[in-house]
């Protein structure tokens, strides 16, 4: 029975990336259709797009290092006392928070 609704859910999963797919290309012929029938310039619609495609391994790396200073944080704090599971969590969650919030103020003059 569970195999039947994973394969189910796959099923229904590709077929809503296909008709999205399907729904973005009939909508972008349908305008093309209406800019040709009024004669407009079509060039901006034909010209290659520039593609600004960069991976941002700098935040991902801050916030892995930050994660990490928070495991190590917590695993510090339960080597001197008892600490819960919940604590580890939070200290991570923490300190990724924090690595994300100095990656933004550091990256942010390079995006400018």
């Amino acid at each position: 029975m569970e195999t039947i609704m994973t394969t189910i859910v796959l099923i229904v999963f590709l077929a809503c990336i296909f008709f999205g797919w399907y729904f973005y290309q009939k909508a972008r012929n349908k305008e093309r259709m209406s800019l040709i029938e009024k004669d407009a310039d079509l060039s901006d619609i034909f010209k290659p797009r520039k593609m600004n495609l960069r991976f941002p391994w700098f935040r991902i790396g801050m916030i892995i290092t930050g994660i990490g200073i928070g495991l190590i944080t917590a695993i510090i704090l339960s080597s001197f006392c008892k600490v819960k599971d919940e604590l580890v969590f939070s200290l991570m969650m923490v300190f990724g928070g924090i690595s994300i919030i100095i990656a933004h103020y550091l990256d942010k003059p390079e995006n400018e």
